[in-house]
C-alpha cells in the first residue's frame, strides 16, 4: 500500500497501471533466464504521468462515441434512451469480442466461440464495425466444412474449429446466412461474396463465400429424416433429443439404438428466414436467387411436408 500525506487543500494524482505485454518468440530472452522487459516499459511510459493517462481516457472517450454514435434514439425518455444509444450497445459489442465464451480462467481455451452465436453477434454490431464484422465472417467461414456443415465452436486465435465438440448441429449453418445477409444490408458490400475462403482451413479448399452460403442452404435442405423433414443433427436448443431412447419424441420422430433419429419441426421459422431474408437485399434480388437457383420447387415441396406432417389442424405440434 502508499501511504501519502497531505497538507490542507493539496491533491496528488496517483496513477496505478495493470498491462501485459507480448514479445516475438524469439525476443523474450535478453540473455538465459532473463525476460525482455522493454515493451512492458514502454507501456508503463505511455500512462507514467497524469497528462498521459488523461489523454487516453479522452481516446477511449472518443472511441466509444465514435462506435456509439452510428445509431441514436431521442424518443423523450431519457431511461429508454441511455439504455438504447449506450448499454444495449456496448452489450452487442462487448458480446462481439467474447461471445459466449467461458472464462479463461475457467476452462483455459478449451470451449472457443460458437459457430451460430458469432454470427448472432454480428447483428447487433455490424452497424458500429462493418470492417470487423466483415472480417469475422470470412474466418467463421473458414471453418466450415465442404458439405456445410461446421463445427460448432471455433477458437478465435488460432481460427481453427474446436475438434473436442465437433459439429453437427444442423442450424448452425443458416446463421452464416443470416449474418452475410446483414452485413450486405448494412454495408453494400457485395465484393465479399466473391472472397476465396477455405473449408477447414485447409489450404487448395477455397471457394467463395457464396459457395459457402449455398452449401450452408443445401446441408440443411438435403439432410433428411424420414418424413422429409430436416434433421436437428446434435440436439442443443433443444437439449432432451439428445438421448437415444425408444420413445416417441413430442416432434413425432423416435431414436433406435445405434442410431439417433430426430426430425426438426421447430427450426421451420429458422430455414425459413434464411430462405427469404435475402431477397430484399439487392435490386433484382440476385444473392437470394443465386442462393435459391433449383431450390424453389424444394422449398414449396418441405412447405407442404411441414403443414402435413407438423401440424394439427391449425396449430403447430410439438
Amino acid at each position: 500500500f502508499l501511504e501519502i500525506s497531505l497538507e490542507p487543500g493539496e491533491s496528488r494524482d496517483l496513477v496505478f497501471v495493470l498491462g501485459y505485454a507480448e514479445n516475438p518468440e524469439e525476443e523474450k530472452f535478453i540473455a538465459p533466464g532473463v525476460i525482455n522487459k522493454q515493451e512492458a516499459f514502454r507501456m508503463m511510459e505511455a500512462f507514467s504521468d497524469p497528462v498521459k493517462v488523461d489523454a487516453a481516457f479522452e481516446g477511449l472517450r472518443s472511441y466509444w462515441d465514435g462506435l456509439l454514435g452510428n445509431f441514436n434514439l431521442d424518443s423523450g425518455v431519457p431511461e429508454l434512451d441511455r439504455m438504447v444509444n449506450i448499454w444495449n450497445q456496448y452489450q452487442c459489442m462487448v458480446t462481439f469480442l467474447f461471445s459466449r465464451s467461458a472464462s479463461f480462467f475457467e476452462s483455459g481455451i478449451g470451449r472457443g466461440m460458437g459457430f451460430r452465436d458469432s454470427n448472432q453477434d454480428l447483428l447487433g454490431i455490424v452497424h458500429m464495425i462493418p470492417e470487423r464484422a466483415r472480417q469475422r465472417i470470412l474466418d467463421i467461414a473458414a471453418t466450415q466444412f465442404p458439405d456445410g456443415g461446421c463445427y460448432h465452436q471455433y477458437q478465435p486465435l488460432t481460427k481453427r474449429g474446436n475438434n473436442g465438440i465437433g459439429g453437427g448441429f444442423n442450424d448452425d449453418s443458416l446463421w452464416l446466412i443470416i449474418g452475410v445477409d446483414a452485413y450486405l444490408k448494412e454495408t453494400g458490400d457485395f465484393t465479399i461474396l466473391d472472397e476465396m475462403v477455405q473449408f477447414d482451413n485447409v489450404p487448395g479448399s477455397e471457394r467463395s463465400l457464396m459457395h459457402h452460403l449455398q452449401v450452408s442452404f443445401a446441408h440443411v435442405t438435403d439432410n433428411l429424416g424420414p418424413h422429409g423433414l430436416p434433421l436437428i443433427g446434435r440436439a442443443d436448443w433443444n437439449d432432451c433429443l439428445n438421448l437415444n431412447c425408444q420413445v416417441v419424441s413430442f416432434q413425432g420422430s423416435w431414436s433406435m439404438p445405434g442410431r439417433i433419429i430426430r426430425q426438426w419441426t421447430q427450426p421451420w421459422s429458422r430455414w425459413k428466414m434464411p430462405s427469404g431474408s435475402m431477397a430484399g437485399t439487392a435490386d433484382g434480388s440476385s444473392v437470394h436467387m443465386t442462393i435459391m437457383a433449383g431450390r424453389s420447387g424444394r422449398r414449396r415441396i418441405k412447405k407442404a411436408r411441414y403443414s402435413s406432417r407438423a401440424r394439427d389442424g391449425a396449430r403447430w405440434r410439438g
